[in-house]
C-alpha cells in the first residue's frame, strides 16, 4: 500500500505567515505598554524615594534644601559653588559615601569633584528618559565647563516667574539660596509639587548642581516643536524649573518647563510624599496652581 504525504500548499503557508504577522502586530503594542507602565512606576518609585529623602532632610536640618547654594550676588546668572538641592539629599538616598567624596566648599565643575559629579545614580533618572548619562556641559559659546551626569526631574521654583531673572524669588519650594519649611507651605503639602519631571529627552542637565557659566540647550532630536531656535536655560534653571505660559508637555516647551517622556502625562512628586501621574491635557492655570506653595489656590484630585 502506498501512503502519500500531505503538504502544506502555497495558499495555506501564505496564510499561515499572514495569521502570524496580524497576530504579532496585535501582540507588540500589548507588550509595550505593558513595558511602559513598569518602567513608569519605575519612574514613581524613585520620585517616591526623593520624597522620603526630602523629609529625611527636613527632620535633619528644619527646612527643605535649597534650590542650590551660590555666593551672595546681585547677578541672577551667578551660580558658584552651585551645588543643587538632589546633591544636598544624597546621605538621604542611601548615598552617604557618595555625598563624603564630594568636596562642598570648591565648584561643583572643579577636578576635585569630578568622581562625585559623574557617579550614576539610579534614583535621578526615569527609566523611561532617553539621551540619559553622562555630558559635556558647556558655556554659551561652546566652551567646556566639565563632565556630568544628567538628572530626568527638576525642583518645583513655582509658576508666573522668570527663573533666570528672580533667581531668588520663587513661589515654589526650591529657589537660590534660601529655604523653605513645611510651615511655609499655605496651599497645603498634597496641594503642592515638590520635585517634577524634566527629562534628558529634552534638555540635559547635572544633578550635582549648576555649574558657573553652563547653559542647557535642547537634546538632539527632541522633538519640541514650536520653540525659538538657539534657546538656553541659564543658571537655576540648570536645577529648577516652572510653569509659566505653556501647557505641559506642550509645542514650545522650553528648557525651564518640565517635561516628561512618558505617554499621555508625567509622575510629580508633591510636599506630602505622595507622587502622582498628571495627565498632559491638565489645564494651565491647575497646574500653575500646583506649583506654587503659598497663594491660596484650592485644586480638586479630579482637576488632574
Amino acid at each position: 500500500m502506498t501512503y502519500r504525504r500531505r503538504g502544506f500548499t502555497l495558499i495555506e503557508l501564505l496564510v499561515a505567515v499572514a495569521t502570524i504577522a496580524v497576530l504579532c502586530a496585535l501582540l507588540l503594542p500589548a507588550v509595550q505598554a505593558a513595558r511602559e507602565a513598569a518602567r513608569r512606576a519605575g519612574c514613581a518609585n524613585n520620585l517616591k524615594q526623593l520624597g522620603l529623602a526630602l523629609h529625611g532632610y527636613h527632620d535633619a536640618h528644619g527646612s527643605f534644601p535649597m534650590g542650590y547654594v551660590a555666593a551672595f550676588s546681585r547677578d541672577p546668572y551667578q551660580t558658584t559653588p552651585g551645588w543643587g538641592w538632589a546633591a544636598m539629599l544624597l546621605p538621604h538616598c542611601e548615598q552617604s559615601a557618595l555625598f563624603n567624596n564630594a568636596n562642598f566648599s570648591l565648584p561643583v565643575e572643579r577636578a576635585d569633584n569630578l568622581t562625585a559629579r559623574t557617579t550614576d545614580v539610579g534614583t535621578f533618572i526615569c527609566p523611561t528618559d532617553r539621551n540619559p548619562g553622562r555630558y559635556v556641559a558647556a558655556r554659551a559659546d561652546g566652551t567646556p565647563v566639565g563632565l556630568f551626569q544628567t538628572n530626568s526631574y527638576a525642583g518645583c521654583y513655582g509658576a508666573g516667574l522668570e527663573i533666570d531673572d528672580r533667581p531668588d524669588s520663587g513661589n515654589g519650594l526650591f529657589q537660590r539660596n534660601a529655604v523653605v519649611r513645611l510651615a511655609d507651605v499655605l496651599d497645603g503639602t498634597s496641594q503642592t509639587i515638590a520635585v517634577g519631571e524634566r527629562g534628558a529627552c529634552l534638555v540635559r542637565t547635572p544633578w550635582a548642581g549648576a555649574p558657573s557659566g553652563a547653559v542647557s540647550s535642547f537634546t538632539p532630536n527632541s522633538n519640541v516643536p514650536g520653540y525659538p531656535d538657539g534657546a538656553l536655560g541659564r543658571g537655576a534653571e540648570l536645577v529648577v524649573a516652572h510653569v509659566d505660559q505653556i501647557a505641559f508637555n506642550a509645542p514650545g516647551t522650553g528648557p525651564d518647563d518640565f517635561y516628561s517622556p512618558h505617554p499621555l502625562g508625567g509622575n510629580f512628586l508633591f510636599i506630602d510624599g505622595s507622587v502622582r501621574f498628571v495627565q498632559d491635557s491638565v489645564s494651565l492655570q491647575v497646574l500653575r496652581s500646583l506649583c506654587t506653595r503659598n497663594l491660596g489656590e484650592v485644586v480638586g484630585a479630579d482637576a488632574y
